[in-house]
């Protein structure tokens, strides 16, 4: 089992180029896997093909086909390849076969840990939707709701009638921590002096904090109440 050369690199004909595919999905279904190219250009290698199911990205030259687990690879970050040399019989086929069971394997298992990301992606977005909508509705058409992550973390922000931001929740639903957000308050440091002026006004944006924080508390409590976000 081999893959035939092509008369010319960039410009052989297109018959030869199909043949030296052909001659390339044979060895992978001589050793017993299943094979599917995407859709798209026949005339030119594919940037990734489908081995049992699995996506493997797929870099050829004039020497050699190589099956990769990443499509950039670089030293150290423990992604497989094996070379297939371009006419040259294929030395070792058990081994061969070995290592791209374990190659495909590795695919497989991104492919697996991709489809559950994608999966709680759309359901952040689908969350973010709903909460979007029951803060607008509880709050004004001005404010935004969101889910950040899947840790449980949610973000309000709270924006008056001018679309400024007022203040900003921060709701972790599995801590129950809230946190409050308003660029107002400076940050405090043993290098700081102050005056009497000075330190009342940091004692008013203090109380304005603590508004906003009663405030978000009871957001909050509403919010586990009627969105069900527990």
């Amino acid at each position: 089992m081999q893959i035939r050369q092509l008369s010319q690199r960039y410009h052989a004909p297109l018959e030869e180029r199909q043949a030296q595919r052909t001659d390339f999905q044979n060895i992978l279904t001589g050793l017993g896997f299943r094979f599917q190219w995407p859709e798209g250009n026949s005339q030119i290698w594919p940037g990734t093909i489908y081995i049992d199911g699995a996506k493997v990205y797929l870099n050829d030259s004039h020497e050699k086909i190589t099956l990769s687990s990443a499509q950039w690879r670089s030293k150290g970050d423990g992604s497989k390849s094996i070379n297939f040399k371009i006419g040259e019989l294929l030395a070792n086929p058990k081994r061969t076969k070995v290592n791209l069971r374990e190659l495909v394997n590795k695919c497989a298992e991104q492919d697996r840990l991709e489809a559950q990301r994608k999966k709680e992606i759309d359901e952040r977005i689908k969350q973010s939707t709903k909460l979007d909508k029951w803060v607008k509705e509880r709050i004004n058409d001005k404010s935004t709701g969101r889910v950040v992550d899947c840790s449980g973390n949610v973000e309000i922000e709270i924006r008056n009638q001018e679309n400024r931001t007022a203040y900003t929740v921060y709701y972790n639903e599995q801590t129950y921590e809230i946190k409050v957000h308003k660029f107002c308050l400076r940050t405090l440091n043993t290098y700081d002096k102050f005056n009497q002026t000075r330190l009342d006004e940091l004692k008013k944006e203090v109380e304005e904090y603590q508004t906003y924080m009663n405030s978000a508390n009871n957001l909050v409590t509403q919010l586990r109440a009627e969105y069900l976000i527990n």
